[in-house]
C-alpha cells in the first residue's frame, strides 16, 4: 500500500482493527435496523393512518457515533512520533474509508429487506455524509493536535520497541530447560477462562452505573426501550448491561451521553 495512503501497521494491529469493525458493523445494524419502516408509510397518498414520529435526528446521531467509533479504531494506532509529512493524509484517507463504509452499511441494512426503508424519516445519503464528514472533519483536528503530545515514556518506548523486538531472546537458566515439557492441550477450565477473556475484552464492568441508569429512567417516567433508542443501542444490550453491569465500551459511552455524562462521570460511584 502507498505511503501516502495509510501506515505500515503490524499484523496484530490490522488483526485487532478488523475485529474491531466488525464488532462495530453487528453494534450498527442492531440499533439501525428497527428504525426501518414500510415503505408505503411515505406515501401520504397510500397510508393515511397514524404512524410513528420521524427520527431524522437520531438517525444522523447513531451514524455519527458510529463513524467515530471506526475512525478511533483505527487511527489509535497510527505512530505519533517520530512525526510523518503524511499524518494528515492518513487522516484524510481514512476519514474516506470510514464515510463509504457506513453508507454502504446503510445500504446493506435496508437492503435486507424490500418492504422498508429509512425514507421514512427523511433522509438521504448526501444529508448522511455531510453529517459524517462534520463528525470526522472534528475528530481528524483532534488527532492531527495530539500528534505532537506524546510524552516523553511513550517516545521511549516507541524508540525501543522495534530494537527488543529484533534482539533474539535469552536464553533460559539450565534447570529451568530440564524441568520445561512439552506443553498438552488446555484442560476445559483453560479454555472456558480463555473464552472468557476474550469475550470481556473491550467492555466495562460498573453495577453503579446500572444503578445510575434505573434511576435516570424511573425519574423521567421513560421506558427503557425508550431510553435504549436515545441511548444508540437496543432493549437485548440494555436487559444485558442491567443484568450482568457489563457492556461493551462504546456502547456505555453511548449510555453516558444520553445521561447527559462523561464516561468517567458514570462510572465513579
Amino acid at each position: 500500500m502507498d505511503e501516502r495512503e495509510r501506515p505500515n501497521l503490524t499484523l496484530g494491529h490490522l488483526a485487532e482493527i478488523t475485529d474491531g469493525q466488525d464488532n462495530a458493523d453487528h453494534g450498527a445494524w442492531e440499533v439501525l435496523r428497527p428504525l426501518l419502516m414500510p415503505k408505503r408509510w411515505s406515501d401520504k397518498t397510500r397510508f393515511t393512518g397514524p404512524r410513528p414520529p420521524k427520527l431524522t435526528a437520531r438517525f444522523y446521531l447513531i451514524l455519527s457515533n458510529y463513524s467515530t467509533e471506526l475512525f478511533h479504531m483505527e487511527a489509535s494506532h497510527y505512530p505519533r512520533y517520530p512525526p510523518n509529512r503524511y499524518f494528515p493524509d492518513w487522516l484524510r484517507n481514512l476519514s474516506r474509508r470510514v464515510e463509504d463504509h457506513v453508507i454502504a452499511v446503510v445500504k446493506d441494512i435496508e437492503a435486507s429487506d424490500p418492504e422498508k426503508s429509512f425514507s421514512y424519516h427523511e433522509v438521504a445519503e448526501g444529508e448522511m455524509r455531510r453529517n459524517i464528514r462534520q463528525r470526522l472533519h472534528a475528530e481528524m483536528e483532534y488527532r492531527y493536535s495530539i500528534q505532537y503530545l506524546a510524552s516523553p515514556l511513550e517516545i521511549l518506548t516507541q524508540i525501543l520497541e522495534p530494537v527488543a523486538r529484533a534482539l533474539p531472546p535469552p536464553p533460559l537458566p539450565p534447570h529451568t530447560q530440564e524441568q520445561m515439557t512439552p506443553a498438552g492441550p488446555p484442560s476445559k477450565q483453560e479454555m472456558q477462562r480463555q473464552r472468557e477473556a476474550k469475550k470481556t475484552k473491550g467492555t466495562l464492568h460498573s453495577p453503579a452505573a446500572v444503578a445510575k441508569l434505573e434511576t435516570y429512567v424511573k425519574k423521567r417516567g421513560m421506558s427503557y426501550t425508550e431510553f435504549a433508542t436515545e441511548a444508540g443501542t437496543s432493549d437485548k444490550t440494555l436487559r444485558g448491561f442491567r443484568k450482568t453491569s457489563r457492556v461493551r465500551r462504546y456502547v456505555f459511552d453511548g449510555i453516558a451521553k444520553a445521561m447527559g455524562l462523561t464516561r468517567e462521570q458514570l462510572l465513579n460511584d
